[in-house]
């Protein structure tokens, strides 16, 4: 019996274990191949450094007739650009000659060599664990009420927040940044000055002067209203009103900055107006374009 078996076999093979079967028989007799099974070593999975690796790999890819193919999962233009420099190296200008292309007209502007040979190199080194630990927003977070409420007595007084910085680390012993503080105010604000103040509250503002009711109690017939929507360069809406006066020019009755063009701001500012008007019974006509919202409050 004669056993044949190749070199290198593929990967898709188990790394401990092989067959091959008799392909060559001198024997006619009637008795079947047997197979034969041959059992490789463990290969060692702990190394110090990526050089006795690839050294144990190579040794073992001998001993066991194999050949193991290492891919990358990531390519290497993408690692490249995710990891950032670990080393530079900075050499002063004056450690060389620098020949010159120029006629030597302007030499004013180009250093001279000294023969500097001083080199700095900054290597990137791994942060403590414990300082990385500290830093992170979870553990910078100050959650005691009892703090928070100091704090807010402190705003309160007017206190910097360099001071209110100073007083957390002090108190708390937690690493604390200056944005920290600055978040911590932001977030106390509401409940100093409640849950919502008149610049939320506020949607329609009404403008109306003595002279625009008496031009509506003179000309009350015919009404005209139109919003800008936002064509204004400061992007606000203008809700207006407007009637013929007896020379056929418009004038305005009542002007409306309203938050948008909703249903419920257009009717503070026709509230307004009628609250204002009490001749507004006298109306016959109201003229609008083509806006469907506005006609369908109307």
């Amino acid at each position: 019996m004669s056993e044949t078996s190749s070199p290198t076999n593929s990967s898709k093979h188990s790394a401990n274990e092989w067959s091959a079967k008799d392909v060559n028989a001198q024997d006619s007799s009637n008795s079947e191949p047997d197979d034969l099974r041959v059992s490789a070593p463990p290969f060692q999975t702990w190394h110090d450094s990526w050089d006795e690796f690839s050294t144990s790999l190579s040794v073992y890819q001998e001993q066991t007739s194999q050949l193991y193919s290492i891919r990358a999962a990531v390519k290497a233009t993408t690692t490249n650009q995710a990891f950032g420099d670990y080393n530079k190296k900075f050499i002063g200008t004056n450690g060389w000659n620098k020949s010159s292309r120029g006629q030597g007209h302007r030499t004013g502007h180009l250093e001279r060599s000294f023969g500097c040979q001083v080199v700095l190199c900054a290597t990137v080194m791994r942060c403590p664990a414990t300082e990385t630990f500290r830093s992170y927003p979870s553990n910078r977070r100050i959650a005691d009420p009892d703090v928070i409420d100091l704090v807010d007595e402190l705003i309160k007084a007017g206190g910097k927040p360099k001071k209110i910085l100073r007083y957390l680390h002090e108190t708390t012993g937690k690493c604390v940044t200056l944005r920290d503080v600055h978040n911590m105010v932001q977030r106390l604000k509401p409940k100093r000055h409640g849950s919502a103040t008149v610049k939320d509250k506020v949607q329609t503002i009404t403008l109306q002067t003595h002279q625009m009711r008496r031009f509506f109690e003179a000309f009350p017939e015919v009404v005209m209203l139109d919003s800008t929507r936002g064509t204004y360069s400061s992007k606000y809406k203008l809700f207006s009103l407007m009637i013929d006066d007896v020379f056929g020019h418009g004038q305005y009755v009542q002007h409306s900055l309203i938050q948008k063009e909703s249903h419920a701001c257009m009717l503070d500012a026709i509230g307004a107006f009628k609250e204002n008007k009490p001749s507004w019974d006298r109306i016959r006509a109201i003229m609008i374009d083509k806006d469907f919202g506005e006609i369908s409050l109307l």
